[in-house]
Order: structure tokens, then C-alpha cells, then sequence
């Protein structure tokens, strides 16, 4: 059985899932097992609260969560679908089962938003899964999600209390603009994750449509310049040029 945390505490606010918790200094109880002792673990239910080693199949169990305290080391989120795996009950999503949440949590999470064309904006979130054409639940998901969090009112938390898999959340955080994040910054993190480069590459398509807009602007004019210049860059990184050699093309 996977190694286990467990405390009948209903809701500890305190964590989050994705955490990574150590015992705290002054604290009594170790992360152990027959197997020895581990440094952290990670929170995959907050509520039973809930936590895993990493990578052991030993079980143990601990009173109560206050004897831990947040640690600032990030999961990858590989590594967190695969504790995910770990929780009771869990079940393979079914085919389509996943598609299927991440529409809904487009549509609600875009709800009451247009584009510059005054449409709806989950239009062009089906464009891109369109011009995307994949037969890979999970990239209909990564192309459905691509502008949710930045956009939308959806957390990257939520998404993983969704049921979607750690790939489909690397390819969305990939495709995320964070808030000071530099236009070089933005493409150097689309280009690590090949998902996100196929998928960008149908958003930079849609986005380069002038149709979609009612008047164009010098400011319109200068974004596709830089749409175009993605484009180029991207699909070359698409067609396997290494990523090494892209940065010299990155100003």
C-alpha cells in the first residue's frame, strides 16, 4: 500500500494540495516507516487531510497535521498526478470523461468574456481545439484550457480537483502569462513543453485572423508582427529544431 498521512481533521486550511510538508523542529513525530524516514511529503486531499511520500509503498499514519509545517520545494506535476494515483478510491478517468469537465470549466470560466470582435471568448477557445485537430483527449483539454487561468476565474489547484492529469496542467501553466513575465520569458516557457508549442501555434493562427476584428489599429498591425514572429519560432521548434539552437533566435 502507498505511504500515507492520514488525520481525521475534516478541513486544515493551513495546506493545499500540491504542498510539500515537513515535520515541524520542535515536533515529536517523524515521517517513518519500517522502510526509515523521510524528509517531506506531499498533500494530495485536504480535506480528509491527506499526504504521501513520494516515491515508498510503505504505510504509515500521523495524530494530527499541526505537527507539520509548509516547506517551499515545488512538485512536478508528473510527480503529483502519480501521488494522486495513490488516493482511495481513485479511478482511471473513462475516455472523454476528462474532455468532457474541462468544456465546462472553459464555458464557466469564460462566461461573460468577448473577444476584441465582440464575441464570445469560449469561441475562440473551440477554434484553437479545432485548428489544433488532435486525436489526444488530453491536448483537447491543453487547447479548451489554454487561456483559463490567466483568463478565467480557474485555479491550477482546481484543475488537478478536476480529475486532469499532469500533463494536461504542464501544458495550460505553459501557456499561462504570468503577471511581470516578459514576452521572452512567455515564449521560452512555451517552447520547453512541446504540447504547449502545437497548441500555441493554433492559437497564434486563430489570434492572426484580421476578420475577428471590427477595426485595426497600429497596436493591432504590431501584434501580429510578434504573432508572426511566434510562429516562425515555434514551428521550428515543432519541426525538431533543438531548443538550444532557438534561443539564439529569441531576442
Amino acid at each position: 500500500m502507498p505511504s500515507l498521512l492520514r488525520s481525521n481533521t475534516k478541513v486544515f486550511m493551513q495546506f493545499k494540495v500540491g504542498d510539500v510538508v515537513k515535520p515541524k523542529p520542535d515536533s515529536t513525530v517523524a515521517l517513518a516507516s519500517g522502510a526509515g524516514c523521510y524528509d517531506v511529503a506531499v498533500v494530495i486531499q485536504e480535506s480528509p487531510f491527506l499526504i504521501t511520500s513520494w516515491g515508498s509503498d510503505m504505510l504509515w499514519s500521523l495524530m494530527s497535521p499541526t505537527h507539520l509545517m509548509l516547506t517551499d520545494i515545488k512538485v512536478p506535476d508528473d510527480v503529483l498526478q502519480k501521488c494522486m494515483t495513490r488516493l482511495p478510491g481513485y479511478v482511471k478517468p473513462k475516455p472523454g470523461e476528462m474532455l468532457t469537465k474541462m468544456i465546462t470549466l472553459a464555458v464557466n470560466g469564460h462566461a461573460g468574456q468577448f473577444d476584441r470582435g465582440g464575441k464570445p471568448y469560449i469561441l475562440h477557445c473551440f477554434k484553437v481545439m479545432h485548428y489544433l485537430d488532435s486525436d489526444e483527449e488530453e491536448m483537447d483539454c491543453i487547447a479548451l484550457g489554454h487561456d483559463l487561468i490567466e483568463d478565467g476565474k480557474i485555479t491550477f489547484q482546481r484543475l488537478r480537483e478536476e480529475g486532469m492529469t499532469a500533463r494536461v496542467i504542464a501544458g495550460i501553466r505553459a501557456l499561462t502569462k504570468l503577471p511581470g513575465e516578459t514576452e521572452k520569458e512567455q515564449l521560452l516557457k512555451v517552447l520547453a513543453n512541446i504540447d504547449a508549442c502545437h497548441v500555441k501555434l493554433a492559437d497564434l493562427r486563430h489570434n492572426s485572423d484580421l476578420r475577428r476584428l471590427k477595426g485595426l489599429t497600429e497596436k493591432d498591425f504590431a501584434r501580429m508582427q510578434k504573432y508572426q514572429r511566434w510562429y516562425v519560432i515555434i514551428s521550428n521548434r515543432v519541426n525538431g529544431k533543438p531548443y538550444e539552437k532557438l534561443l539564439d533566435e529569441i531576442k
